[in-house]
């Protein structure tokens, strides 16, 4: 028998503060008043690791739209600029040591999926497997990046290619164990659909969808259970006691919780406001926390919430840059609560002349050149956990975690697609789509440090490892 819904007990003692109702109507309470706006003062050194004079070897792991139309992952050294592999655009398990890829073909009208698992060290397959039909990654963020692993990576999830079942809604999912030693477990749904993955446990026996009810902007949804230990779908939706079955959002992008039990997917509403939905992976239930509404219907400026962990993962940071918002959230074992909102500096009106704190949150997001596509809001945490980076309209906001101030902003002029750290702290790298740069620099002070050449149209940096 299919498992039943099952709140939990630290769910249901959250205050009703933190819960929301997913992108229905408005009955949330008020957020946590924003501390009073100060202007950015040069920002003082962050507490990182010294910067020796011979630069680390760090290794970049780069999304470069290179024309191929997925785009490739590209490995650089940050040091000589050497491009030392290029890799098809996959997903990297929870280490980072496998990059799993997946390409579908069709021979005499029978198609077929080939799935590799590559050693992102040399790129070289270590393991392979081909199964019937066309499949390829979920998209699991509003760019289009794929995922489908469970969250200790030992469980892939693939969907049915676009385009299979032309006219009438069906959603085949497979789901894979990493090692290739089972045969796949297939999932037909071909009623009251679409569906599109949300995640899967790390048991691999309880796969969770998102049930699309309408094509409208922003869609409804509920969140659905296939047990796949017995090949069936829940007949209960999942969501916490209390809370109504349908939701609308967009789905925006998404983060692991600590322990791999949870999965944070932030979604956009234009109506109702940005939120978070915490859903939990072994107890099927969900739960939503919103975020604060301002400049809610501004659809470009939306774009630009992200979330970031601390490095003990104690905490979670909900920022839009572009309209100075920052929420810190506790994680204590499972669904994240707001201990406080600020507002960096008051969002700025669409027109008219800018200046002080006014051009600091100037709205250039318009600007974007449609050949780089718009801006997706990025962030990230230094490893002593002071200090929040995030992406603003243009240039690197710098945040003091202890109170939620604006301590500063690195690169002002630039529009920039990401953020990510080296390993030690020491180094920040961003990325300047529509210049097609990447540029590293010193953590403690902003200043350039490099230019980084070796991609051709590079849109993030997934990732850096510091070689030792």
């Amino acid at each position: 028998m299919a498992r039943k819904l099952t709140p939990i007990f630290t769910v249901l003692a959250l205050a009703t503060l933190l819960i929301s109702s997913c992108g229905t109507p408005d009955r949330a309470a008020q957020q946590p008043a924003a501390p009073a706006a100060a202007a950015p003062t040069a920002p003082p050194p962050v507490a990182a690791a010294p910067h020796a004079a011979r630069v680390p070897a760090d290794q970049l792991y780069i999304h470069d739209n290179d024309g191929s139309g997925a785009g490739r992952l590209a490995i650089l050294n940050a040091v000589s600029g050497e491009r030392e592999r290029d890799l098809p655009l996959g997903v990297a398990s929870p280490d980072w040591s496998t990059l799993y890829t997946v390409e579908s073909t069709a021979a005499n009208d029978h198609a077929k999926t080939h799935i590799q698992a590559l050693d992102l060290k040399t790129g070289r397959p270590v393991r392979e497997t081909t199964i019937d039909g066309a499949y390829v990654l979920p998209a699991v963020s509003v760019d289009g990046m794929p995922g489908g692993l469970s969250p200790n990576g030992l469980w892939l999830v693939l969907r049915e290619a676009p385009g299979q079942h032309v006219g009438r809604w069906q959603s085949q999912f497979a789901v894979l164990d990493t090692a290739f030693k089972q045969p796949p477990r297939r999932v037909d749904l071909d009623v009251d659909g679409p569906y599109q993955f949300d995640g899967i446990n790390n048991g691999g026996d309880a796969l969770y969808l998102i049930q699309y009810l309408s094509s409208s902007q922003p869609a409804t949804y509920q969140v659905r259970y296939y047990n796949l230990a017995l090949g069936a779908l829940d007949p209960q939706v999942v969501v916490a006691k209390g809370e109504d079955q349908v939701m609308a959002g967009t789905h925006h992008t998404s983060i692991a919780a600590p322990n791999g039990a949870w999965r944070y997917s932030l979604y956009m509403n234009n109506q109702y406001g940005p939120f978070i939905h915490a859903l939990g992976l072994d107890d099927h239930v969900a739960i939503c926390i919103d975020l604060p509404k301002t400049g809610k219907d501004d659809e470009e400026k939306q774009l630009s919430w992200s979330m970031a962990l601390n490095k003990d993962r104690t905490r979670l940071y909900a920022v839009n840059g572009a309209l100075g918002l920052v929420s810190e959230l506790r994680i204590n074992g499972g669904v994240p609560e707001v201990m406080r909102t600020a507002t960096l500096a008051a969002p700025t009106a669409s027109t008219g002349p800018l200046s002080g704190l006014a051009a600091l949150f100037a709205a250039p997001v318009a600007e974007a050149k449609p050949e780089h596509g718009l801006p997706v809001g990025e962030a990230v945490v230094s490893p002593d956990g002071k200090t929040l980076f995030a992406l603003g309209a243009r240039g690197l906001l710098v945040i003091d975690t202890s109170d939620l101030t604006l301590r500063g902003r690195y690169l002002p002029d630039l529009m920039l697609s990401s953020v990510a750290l080296s390993t030690d702290g020491a180094r920040l790298y961003t990325v300047s789509a529509e210049q097609s740069k990447i540029i590293q620099l010193d953590t403690a002070t902003g200043a350039t440090l490099a230019e980084i050449s070796g991609a051709r149209q590079p849109s993030g940096v997934l990732r850096v490892e510091t070689q030792k």
